[in-house]
């Protein structure tokens, strides 16, 4: 809160009801943390939460950003990303450039046209949606080998997500198939690594996913935020570590994206380990499918280079997303 707010005034000194630019940047600030999880919010909700909020928005100083923004965007026109240290932007693989220069010019068979029939809505008649969409699949479908048919070895990982036993109704029906993975791995001398949603509704650590679900459901056992079972952080059985050397790679996670996870002394837990392997492809499986698993893999293939692979009939879910 700005020393002025008993005042009335922004840290800029003007009145709560006036505008400058640093008043704008503290209304932002103040709608980041208000928003908190990415919720779904039509325009009309969201300018009225805007003017909701905006004599509020002074009392947060634009100074903590530590960012000249004015600087910034006086070079070059902007603030220009950079892939030189970027681990998203390393080819792993190398081949990308090669591949480029063999079939660049050559039709893109993963992408299809598909007609727009309502998927994506038109809000305004002057302003209409696309009539065509396109739908996406992956370059390469076979894994052993590129675009062009270079054959590609590759060192792989299977990650066990949230297969743990508080979700046994919902993931049950998938474990046949996660059994075969798990056999198969530990056939070949695979690395398997484990993770388990340990998050409680004591636990202190809150952040943006609580305010998302809310505080509610606790005493029915029905927030999905929150374990409300003893031991229910432990990988069901038919999947679970055998051994001293398997559990020490079990993470009992407090992340959606399981890369985000740090160690009491704030060090990444899960990153280190596969970069120590020489890992380049993630094979995944495991829940929820459009929280942690959706997390995980977008993290893992655009912030940090890997091929992800999603075994479509061993991921479960216990929502309609």
């Amino acid at each position: 809160p700005s020393p002025n707010a008993a005042s009335r005034t922004c840290s800029a000194g003007h009145a709560r009801d006036s505008t400058c630019s640093r008043c704008d940047t503290h209304m932002r600030l103040f709608l980041a943390a208000a928003a908190g999880a990415a919720a779904t919010l039509a325009v009309q909700m969201v300018l009225k939460i805007v003017k909701r909020v905006r004599t509020e928005a002074d009392r947060y100083r634009a100074t903590q950003l530590r960012i000249n923004v004015a600087a910034a965007l006086g070079q070059a026109g902007g603030i220009v990303a950079s892939g030189a240290s970027d681990p998203g932007l390393k080819d792993v693989l190398g081949h990308t450039a090669s591949e480029l220069a063999k079939v660049g010019q050559s039709e893109m068979a993963n992408l299809v046209d598909v007609q727009n029939t309502g998927i994506v809505p038109t809000y305004y008649a002057d302003h209409p949606a696309t009539k065509m969409l396109v739908s996406i699949s992956t370059g390469w479908p076979d894994l052993s080998k590129t675009a062009s048919g270079v054959p590609t070895p590759r060192n792989f990982v299977l990650i066990v997500e949230d297969m743990q036993v508080e979700y046994t109704q919902y993931v049950d029906y998938v474990l046949p198939n996660a059994e075969k993975l798990v056999t198969l791995f530990r056939e070949l001398g695979l690395p398997i690594v484990w993770t388990n949603w340990s998050r409680t509704a004591d636990d202190g650590c809150y952040g943006a996913l609580d305010r998302f679900y809310g505080p509610r459901g606790v005493g029915e056992k029905v927030n999905p935020c929150y374990l409300h079972m003893e031991g229910g952080n432990t990988t069901v059985p038919s999947l679970a570590p055998v051994n001293d050397d398997e559990r020490s790679r079990m993470i009992k996670s407090m992340h959606l994206d399981k890369f985000s996870d740090l160690d009491a002394n704030g060090r990444e837990i899960l990153y280190p380990m596969l970069k120590a392997w020489g890992v380049d492809t993630i094979v995944l499986m495991g829940a929820w499918t459009d929280d942690c698993i959706a997390a995980t893999t977008f993290r893992a293939a655009d912030a940090l280079g890997f091929d992800v692979v999603l075994v479509t009939d061993a991921l479960a879910t216990a929502t309609i997303h």
